[in-house]
């Protein structure tokens, strides 16, 4: 992995393409990273339905856990963190 990856501390990712099976390759992308995500294809048939090239996640550095809250939302196509700042909450 390159170097510019050393100075990010939030990544915000769409169109990931992966299955709701597959959501554990955003985990297990950076050893330095924790992520949270959603994929926007539903595989409850035999057929794949949504969109097939969707989904979202958000990458952060383990570092920076403490002040993360990962949100649930009731939208596939949306993900998103509370970062507690000093001047308040922010979210992403």
């Amino acid at each position: 992995m390159c170097g510019c990856y050393a100075s990010l501390m939030i990544v915000l990712l769409q169109e990931h393409w992966l299955l709701p099976f597959e959501m554990d390759i955003l985990a297990n992308f950076h050893g330095d990273f924790l992520a949270a995500g959603s994929s926007a294809v539903g595989i409850s048939q035999y057929v794949l339905v949504g969109r097939p090239y969707g989904g979202n996640g958000i990458l952060y550095r383990r570092k920076i856990t403490k002040p993360i809250s990962v949100l649930t939302t009731d939208e596939p196509r949306l993900t998103a963190i509370r970062l507690m700042t000093k001047d308040g909450p922010v979210l992403i």
